[in-house]
């Protein structure tokens, strides 16, 4: 379960929440996995997205701030590389259903070949997204149904690409 206000129930097992430039590297990865293993969507999302996040952090993409609820932001240079990534609120995510150490390992292995052969290119496009938007050439234009941002051009980003499109 995620919202975007921080409410929700009080009988939490475990909260977390993630920064917009994260949660966007972790769904990108979530989505990429399930068009290729669809069978790991029985896992919880929130499940899956606390297991992406770990293995963000050994890649030297995300860290933990332990704040009331603990909240994974992009490590420095990659904050510095995208000019800043709170333009949005930050995603609260909830973990319920405790996953088994068998399909821990499962996904794990699965994450870790996605991040192998896909985490660069998203990371590297991510930040690209976020920096066009703290330039002016982009806007938010809503989430998609799986909570990715959408981006649009501003008439600035039109104008800069040389497009003749409008906003």
């Amino acid at each position: 379960m995620k919202d975007n206000n921080g409410s929700g129930n009080q009988n939490l097992k475990f909260a977390f929440s993630l920064n917009p430039l994260i949660s966007e590297i972790a769904l990108w990865n979530d989505s990429e996995i399930l068009n290729r293993r669809p069978e790991f969507a029985v896992l919880d999302h929130a499940t899956r997205i606390a297991e992406i996040c770990k293995q963000l952090l050994l890649a030297d993409v995300a860290w933990v701030d332990f704040q009331s609820p603990p909240i994974w932001i992009p490590v420095d240079r990659i904050e510095r590389d995208c000019g800043g990534s709170r333009i949005v609120a930050c995603w609260r995510y909830e973990l319920i259903n405790p996953i088994s150490p068998e399909a821990g390992r499962e996904f794990k292995k699965i994450i870790v070949g996605q991040f192998r052969q896909r985490l660069k290119p998203i990371v590297k496009k991510c930040v690209l997204a976020f920096e066009t938007y703290n330039l002016g050439l982009t806007k938010i234009d809503g989430v998609d149904d799986v909570g990715m941002l959408r981006w649009r051009l501003t008439d600035d980003g039109a104008q800069a690409c040389g497009s003749k499109l409008i906003n």
